[in-house]
C-alpha cells in the first residue's frame, strides 16, 4: 500500500546499507486490506532497545501464517521490531540475528527452530554445539497447537523456554508430567478480513484434511494381539465417551494394567500413541461431513485427502483441494455456514471456530469447557453433539438463515478472540516473566 511506502523510504534515508539490507528481507504480509508490510522501527540507524521479536516463516504454511498475524500486532500496536527468520535462506536470516542479541524473542510454534534443525545451531563458547537462541541470549517462547505427547523429545530437552497449550487439559499435562516448566493456556485466535464487500454465494464450507483411517488401521494391525486389543479398547472408549480427552484415556487404560507405571515409561506409551489421536480426530470428521452430504447437503471443502473418504453421495462433497490460510478465510467470507470439528480440544478451540465467526459465517461446531465459557449455543454458535450425529444435518440447514447469530459471533471473537488479543497477552506475560 502507499501508507506503508511511505513508511519504508521514511526509514530507509539516511540508514547504513547493512540495516537496508536487513529491512528488505522483512516479513511480507500476505494482503488483507491492511497497509501489508512490516518493517523494523529504526532510530538513527540503529534498533530501537526494546524488545525484538523474531517469528519463523518454516515448513508448515498454517503456524507461518498464525505467526505473521501475531507479529503484525507486536510491530503495528506493541512497537516492536519484527524479524522473520526465513528458513529457505538461513544464512541470511543467521546474520539478521547478529544484530539483536539478547534484546530479542523468539516467538514460534510447535518448537519450530527449537528441535535441533541444523539452520538454527551454533558452537558455543565450550566447543559445544548449541541453539542460535542460546548462543545470543534470545528468549523463547513457544506455541503447541497439538498435544503435548507430540513433543516428548523436545519438551525433556528445552528448559527455558515459555510455553503455551491451546487446551487447559494440555496445560495440566505438562504440569503433571513436566512440573519444572513454565506453561500457561492461550486459545488459538481469529482472523478478520473485514466486514461486508462479499456475496454470500456458498451455503455450507468446511476447511481440513481427512487422514485415511485405513493406514492408521494397518499400523494397529501390525501389532501384536494384546497391544492390537489395547489400542483399540482406548479407540472405542473414546468413540463412547467423547468428553474425555486423550491423555485421560491412555492414562486410564495404561494404569489398569501397570499401576505403578514410571513417569519415563508413562511419557514414552502416550508418545507412541499419537495414532489413537490421529484415528479419533479422522473417525468423527468423515462420519460428520459425509453425514451431511449424505443428507443432501453440499460441503465445500478447502483440504486434502477428502476423495479416500469414502462418501456415499461424494457428488455433495465440492472438492477445492489445498488452499492457504487466506484462501480459507476468502472461502469463509463467501460461506453462509461454517462447519468446526474440534480436533479432540476438549477444553480449548480451534481457530475454524474463530475464523468463521471473523467473516461473518454462522459457525457450527461441537463444544469444550472453554467454549462453553465464552459462547453460548443459538447465540454467537450453533452447536451439535458428537453422541447424535443425527442431528447435525437439521442444525447445519437451520443455520443457514441464522444472520442474527453470524453478527453476535462476529461481535464475539472481534471483542477478544482474534490474533492482536493473542499478541497482547503474550506481551504481558513476558513482561512479568522476564
Amino acid at each position: 500500500s502507499s501508507a506503508a511506502s511511505d513508511v519504508y523510504k521514511r526509514q530507509l534515508v539516511g540508514t547504513p546499507v547493512q540495516v537496508q539490507l536487513l529491512l528488505s528481507a522483512f516479513l511480507r504480509v500476505p494482503e488483507m486490506g491492511f497497509p501489508g508490510t512490516f518493517f523494523v522501527n529504526v532510530n538513527g540507524g540503529h534498533i530501537m532497545d526494546y524488545t525484538d521479536v523474531i517469528i519463523i516463516k518454516g515448513p508448515v504454511e498454517t503456524l507461518s501464517f498464525f505467526s505473521e498475524r501475531l507479529a503484525e500486532t507486536f510491530y503495528t500496536e506493541l512497537n516492536k521490531n519484527v524479524i522473520a527468520w526465513d528458513m529457505k535462506k538461513p544464512l541470511e536470516s543467521r546474520h539478521f540475528i547478529e544484530n539483536i542479541r539478547e534484546k530479542a524473542v523468539l516467538i514460534t510454534f510447535n518448537f519450530i527452530g527449537l528441535s535441533g534443525e541444523s539452520q538454527f545451531m551454533a558452537e558455543g563458547t565450550d566447543g559445544k554445539e548449541t541453539s542460535v537462541w542460546d548462543y545470543y541470549g534470545i528468549k523463547k517462547v513457544c506455541i503447541m497447537v497439538d498435544h503435548p505427547l507430540y513433543y516428548r523429545d523436545q519438551l525433556e530437552m528445552i528448559n527455558d523456554c515459555m510455553l503455551y497449550c491451546i487446551d487447559r487439559q494440555h496445560v495440566d499435562f505438562i504440569r503433571r508430567y513436566y512440573p519444572g516448566k513454565k506453561v500457561d493456556f492461550l486459545p488459538l485466535a481469529g482472523t478478520s478480513l473485514g466486514e461486508g464487500g462479499q456475496k454470500r454465494d456458498i451455503d455450507v464450507f468446511f476447511a481440513g484434511n481427512y487422514v485415511n483411517i485405513k493406514p492408521l488401521e494397518d499400523r494397529i494391525n501390525m501389532l501384536d494381539k494384546d497391544n492390537r486389543e489395547f489400542c483399540y479398547s482406548m479407540i472405542e472408549d473414546l468413540k463412547t465417551n467423547t468428553g474425555k480427552g486423550i491423555d485421560e484415556v491412555i492414562e486410564e487404560h495404561v494404569r489398569a494394567d501397570i499401576p505403578d507405571i514410571t513417569r519415563e515409561d508413562m511419557l514414552m506409551v502416550t508418545n507412541k500413541m499419537m495414532v489413537i489421536d490421529l484415528y479419533i480426530r479422522s473417525y468423527f470428521r468423515q462420519k460428520i461431513i459425509c453425514n451431511l452430504a449424505e443428507n443432501g447437503i453440499k460441503v465445500h471443502i478447502i483440504g486434502k485427502g477428502w476423495e479416500k473418504a469414502g462418501c456415499k453421495k461424494p457428488e455433495n462433497l465440492v472438492l477445492l483441494g489445498q488452499r492457504d490460510s487466506l484462501e480459507c478465510l476468502r472461502y469463509m467470507k463467501r460461506s453462509k455456514v461454517s462447519v468446526n470439528i474440534m480436533p479432540w480440544f476438549k477444553d480449548g478451540v480451534h481457530d475454524r471456530f474463530f475464523n468463521g465467526m471473523a467473516q461473518g459465517s454462522v459457525v457450527v461446531s461441537d463444544s469444550s469447557l472453554y467454549i462453553d465459557e465464552i459462547a453460548k449455543d443459538g447465540v454467537e454458535y450453533l452447536r451439535f453433539s458428537l453422541d447424535d450425529m443425527q442431528e447435525i444435518p437439521d442444525i447445519v440447514n437451520s443455520a443457514v438463515h441464522r444472520e442474527d447469530i453470524a453478527k453476535r459471533g462476529h461481535m464475539l471473537v472481534c471483542s477478544g478472540h482474534l490474533w492482536r488479543h493473542r499478541a497482547v497477552e503474550i506481551d504481558n506475560n513476558l513482561k512479568k516473566y522476564h
